[in-house]
Order: C-alpha cells, then sequence, then structure tokens
C-alpha cells in the first residue's frame, strides 16, 4: 500500500536575522488594483524570483564587502576569482522567491509612487505575517532588511546575508522581506562561464524554462488582514490619508453597519462620525494599568529594564518583572486589554455573533466593488440594521459634516491630498 506524507516545515531562522522589537508592528503592501484583484479573488501571496527584480544587484553581495575579499580587481587571477563569486551568486540568488513588505512608521509619497500608483496599500502585522508564512509547506523565512555592508564586514561568505542586504538608496523602503527558498537542482551553476571559458559576473543565459519567475502560496487573507475596530485608528487613517474615500464597517451584538465617506462630498468623515467616549487621558490609564511613568510611555519601541520594575508601584512590579526584555508597545497592548477584558465581563459584555462580523465585511467589500466599477450607492453616509429584524428593517442615516470638525478646513486638507498627488 502506498501511503503519502505532507508536510509542513515552518519558518526557519537564518545567519543574522533581524526582527521588530515589537512583533505587532504594522506592515504595509503596497500594490496596484490588478495585483489587489488578484490577491482577492486566489487568496495567494505572489514571491517573485529575486533575480527579476529592478534593482539589478537584488541577492548579489554588496561591493564594499567583495573588497574584503583580498583580491585585487587588476589581478587577473583575483579578478577571475571574484567574477566567478559574482557569477556563482547571482545564480544561487535564484533560487529565493520574495515578498516584500514596508514597515510602517509614516505614509510616504515615494513608496506611493513606486509600488502602489493607482493602487492600494493592505495592512497587517509583522506577527500575522510570520504566522501566515508558517503555513506554507516550503522553506519559509521573514525578517527586516539590512542597508548597507557594516553589518557583512569580517563576516563569512553566506547568501542569506545577501539575499536580505540592499543598498543604503532603497533604506526608505524599511523592508519586511518574506521569502522561499526552492533551488533547482537542474538549473545549472555555470551559466556564467562563456564558450571560451571566460568567466562573467552574471549568467549568459536565463535559468531553464522549468524554472518559474514566481511562485504562489495559498494563506489565510481573513488571518492576515485584519481589520481594525477602534476610534483612535479610525481617526489616524482620515487625518493621515483623507483619501478618495473611506469605506468603513462596524459591528454590535446583532447590528452590523457600513458607511462611506467620500471627499470632497459634505458627508461626515471619520472623526465625525466616531467620537472617544469621555474619560480620563489615554496616557493615565496605561500608566495605571502597566505601571509604567507617561514618561517611559514615550519611548514605545523601547525594552522593559530592573529599573523600570522598581520605579513601578509595588502591586505592579511583578508583572513588569516578568515582561523585563519585552517592547514597552508590547506591554502597553497586553495591560491595556486585559484592563477593557476585565470591564466589559463586569458590565455583562457579550460579543458579537460571527456571522454578523462577516455580514458586515460583505456590506464593506460590497460598496468597495460599487466605487471601484463607478457604479451608484445610496449611503449618505451609513446604513444599519439589527439582525434579529433583518436588512429589510434597516435605516438610512444621513449625516453631514460637524461644524467643529477638523474637516471643514478644506484648503488644508485639499493641500495634504495635493502632496499625495490627489
Amino acid at each position: 500500500m502506498k501511503q503519502l506524507v505532507f508536510s509542513i516545515v515552518g519558518i526557519e531562522t537564518y545567519p543574522d536575522q533581524l526582527e521588530p522589537a515589537n512583533q505587532d508592528a504594522a506592515i504595509w503592501r503596497f500594490i496596484n488594483m490588478a495585483k489587489f484583484r488578484d490577491l482577492m479573488g486566489t487568496s495567494e501571496l505572489y514571491f517573485c524570483r529575486a533575480d527579476l527584480f529592478p534593482d539589478e544587484r537584488e541577492g548579489l553581495p554588496p561591493e564594499q564587502y567583495l573588497a574584503t575579499f583580498g583580491l585585487h580587481p587588476l589581478d587577473v587571477n583575483d579578478r577571475r576569482e571574484l567574477l566567478n563569486h559574482l557569477g556563482s551568486d547571482a545564480q544561487f540568488r535564484e533560487g529565493f522567491y520574495v515578498n516584500c513588505w514596508y514597515l510602517f512608521r509614516e505614509e510616504t509619497l515615494q513608496m506611493w509612487k513606486e509600488y502602489g500608483n493607482e493602487g492600494v496599500a493592505i495592512i497587517s502585522s509583522y506577527q500575522l505575517l510570520k504566522s501566515a508564512l508558517n503555513t506554507i509547506p516550503d522553506r519559509a523565512y521573514i525578517g527586516l532588511v539590512r542597508y548597507g555592508a557594516k553589518h557583512m564586514i569580517g563576516k563569512r561568505v553566506n547568501l542569506f546575508r545577501y539575499i536580505t542586504t540592499k543598498r543604503i538608496k532603497y533604506a526608505h523602503e524599511r523592508e519586511v522581506r518574506g521569502f522561499l527558498l526552492i533551488p533547482d537542482p537542474h538549473a545549472g551553476i555555470n551559466r556564467h562561464y562563456d564558450a571560451d571559458n571566460r568567466v562573467h559576473p552574471l549568467p549568459l543565459t536565463p535559468p531553464p524554462p522549468h524554472v518559474l519567475k514566481g511562485h504562489r502560496r495559498k494563506v489565510d487573507l481573513q488571518a492576515l488582514l485584519n481589520g481594525l475596530d477602534n476610534i483612535d485608528v479610525r481617526h489616524e487613517v482620515q487625518r493621515a490619508l483623507w483619501p478618495d474615500i473611506v469605506i468603513d464597517g462596524a459591528i454590535g451584538d446583532f447590528m452590523c453597519q457600513v458607511s462611506r465617506h467620500p471627499w470632497p462630498d459634505d458627508i461626515a468623515c471619520l472623526i465625525c462620525l466616531f467620537q472617544r467616549p469621555a474619560g480620563r487621558p489615554a496616557e493615565e490609564m496605561q500608566s495605571d494599568a502597566t505601571g509604567l511613568s507617561k514618561d517611559r510611555l514615550l519611548e514605545p519601541e523601547s525594552l522593559i529594564t530592573e529599573a523600570d520594575v522598581d520605579a513601578a508601584p509595588r502591586e505592579k512590579q511583578q508583572e513588569l518583572r516578568s515582561r523585563i526584555g519585552q517592547a514597552v508597545c508590547s506591554v502597553v497592548q497586553e495591560a491595556m486589554a486585559q484592563t477593557i477584558s476585565l470591564e466589559q465581563q463586569e458590565k455583562g459584555f457579550e460579543p458579537s455573533v460571527p456571522f454578523v462580523a462577516c455580514f458586515s465585511a460583505c456590506m464593506v467589500l460590497t460598496e468597495a466593488l460599487a466605487y471601484l466599477c463607478g457604479w451608484d450607492t445610496k449611503l449618505e453616509p451609513r446604513f444599519q440594521f439589527d439582525f434579529l429584524r433583518g436588512p429589510a428593517f434597516g435605516l438610512e442615516l444621513p449625516q453631514a459634516r460637524s461644524e467643529n470638525c477638523i474637516c471643514g478646513r478644506r484648503k488644508n486638507i485639499d493641500r495634504i491630498r495635493a502632496k499625495r498627488g490627489l
């Protein structure tokens, strides 16, 4: 009897792997509309072969690093050995397939122009991407790209250092690189030699046709592309982007809602529509929940130290001591999540029924499709209904801009949009 055994290798580590201190750090992927439709339709991430990127030095050793080999470029034998290094590495990189993301710090016009022109930015987190790659049945890796060659000086030759290093001029990309290693044993490694046995720095012929230009791998998009049902995040998205249109979904226990916020129509923006409840300042609540001082909260990427434990109230010291070495931002997130959970339990909180969230997501995607296709919509700006009664009893809720909202400052917002090319 024949048996088939399927195994998932899972994420692997590699030399000098660099990861963000906060594994929940936001990452963006800028793509055009054709690639976005493909992603939504197939639930597949595309990994491009490393030698096909616009950067001709992709996956090759930096010139500053090559200078440390002790090979003189004007010596015939040294020159031949140097070219052989480059030519061999250029063929080895054909076994790497790459999927690129941006470690978010701020939105930049340069990234939109280079990678998302007339497209979209999809948002996830480093940990979610790492988890998605962990289910792929290939040798999969993830980490931050390093820029320049200082980190390589004095270290041994290694292909993983090459594939995760780029020149300084690309530092603005802040790349999070997910990649697969799928070498083909029949691709050949001497294609950089010509008929006269002269060596060249690049292969003289492309790899055989059976070596694919890219690989597709199916992932759980619902897990990878999570929405953020959060008032502060909604406000930040509106302030930072001011796009042509924002389509938002919201849910309650059995209530679901979709809202549409086009610019420059006289329709409430996300800041108008979602108001923070009155209460204590966020930094006070975070300080009480964690035991960290307000000054330490201003350094979200720094790590918890013994000094933080000593400075904390006695009742918080044991918990903080167990968090030594973790990023301040992750400690704050955990503490606030626990605080909110306890508060909701005291109020008798009941989570939304799963199909309510699914239906709200369907309404959001329907409105997005209508906008992309140029179809009319009745949303001005939102529609909501209770699932216990059904959509036939839903309400259309018109809402104009608030007089006190910043969306009334049209000239300033138009300047922001003009800088982004909108």
